[in-house]
């Protein structure tokens, strides 16, 4: 205990006295993983780590299509999931980075996982940790650039208590975010990212934000993690989309796990099988009877193909209306027509074809309505 006791004082002598133009220095790859493991240790004290290989194959696999087009490309990254409500990720030095089971859950696509990823590919990229942790030394240089120094020589038998201090600094560091300049960095770096993936759409990274917007706006007390410490989201969304837009990116809806989607089967209706398009648990329609050669489940898998193509984009229910056509109905989505109901369909299903286009019609505008509530903001 006296020769750990001597060696920090002659630290804290030789490494107060330094000017703080002292701690703007480079440091090595073995440095940064020293750093970064310390922190590592006292994040997997506070939170369990989630033995997910599905889920963490899938963000070892995007992390690994982001890493060779970055500045650093040879970082090899450290992923792990922590088992936690907070929709949160971060990063340390050295290539770790966490990401929370909540986020994963609230990821609509694998280009919005490619989005916050590459957020916090970018800090490393930028040395944003190592910057915070320099701030945090200049606070507290009499402690902070001992504790550093005493990690990064090596030294053998250096107190546990100066090691914990460090790896919780780099924790609320990491945690709490790295200031909103840093913060905005990312978000251009990662649009930036994901644009040389060639694999990955940059509107991810809208499309993450925008979620997160619409959990603040419709859920005030919602865990955000990290990103309540973040510059104001709706800041942020106007800046990624004008950099997309500067980059020539068309912004657009990519499609994911909550976005309607229609589906096309089959059915058997008083003993004749016809078939169906379905659209978020509502039928649209039933075709009956073949039509230009197309049998009923034909019709409905092109129709089924149609509508979901409205949802590209946020479908507006204004757009949606009913055309007569000589004797049929046509619904239409703008100038798209989504399906036909003709005579035939309605004489099967004991209806008129304006009957049976009014359904189809007012079961299309409920599930747009419902996803225009889902995503307002």
């Amino acid at each position: 205990m006296r020769t750990r006791c001597h060696l920090l004082v002659v630290l804290l002598v030789a490494l107060s006295a330094l000017p703080a133009a002292a701690l703007q220095r480079k440091y090595t790859d073995a440095e940064e993983g020293k750093l970064g493991k310390e922190g590592a240790a006292e994040v997997e004290k506070e939170f369990k780590v989630l033995k997910d290989a599905k889920q963490l194959a899938r963000v070892e696999g995007i992390l690994k299509v982001i890493a060779p087009v970055t500045e650093r490309p040879k970082v090899v990254y450290k992923a792990k999931i922590l088992d936690t409500d907070d929709i949160n990720a971060f990063s340390l030095p050295g290539g770790y980075i966490y990401v929370t089971r909540r986020l994963l859950e609230t990821v609509g696509s694998d280009d919005e996982l490619a989005g916050v990823l590459a957020h916090e590919v970018a800090h490393n990229t930028h040395f944003h940790s190592l910057e915070q942790l320099e701030r945090s030394a200049k606070l507290e240089q009499k402690v902070m650039l001992a504790v550093i120094a005493a990690v990064l020589v090596g030294r053998e038998h250096v107190d546990p208590g100066t090691l914990l201090f460090l790896g919780t600094v780099l924790k609320l560091n990491a945690v709490n975010g790295y200031g909103q300049r840093a913060e905005v960095e990312a978000d251009d770096a990662a649009v930036d990212y994901l644009i040389k993936s060639k694999q990955y759409n940059p509107n991810g990274v809208l499309q993450f934000m925008e979620r997160l917007l619409r959990a603040e706006r419709q859920q005030p007390e919602v865990p955000l993690g990290i990103f309540q410490t973040h510059p104001p989201t709706r800041e942020r969304v106007d800046d990624i989309r004008a950099q997309l837009t500067a980059a020539g990116i068309p912004i657009v809806r990519l499609p994911g796990k909550d976005t309607p989607t229609a589906e096309a089967r089959s059915v058997t209706v008083n003993g004749r099988e016809i078939a169906e398009v379905v659209l978020r648990d509502q039928p649209l329609f039933q075709p009956a009877v073949e039509k230009d050669g197309q049998k009923p489940l034909a019709r409905a898998e092109e129709s089924a193909r149609r509508v979901s193509g409205i949802f590209r984009e946020y479908a507006e229910g204004r757009h949606v209306r009913v055309r007569a056509e000589g004797e049929a109905r046509v619904l239409y989505y703008r100038d798209s027509p989504l399906l036909e109901i003709t005579p035939a369909d309605a004489q099967f299903h004991h209806a008129t074809p304006d009957e049976l286009a009014a359904r189809a019609e007012k079961a299309l505008r409920a599930v747009i309505w419902s996803d225009f509530v889902k995503h307002a903001y």
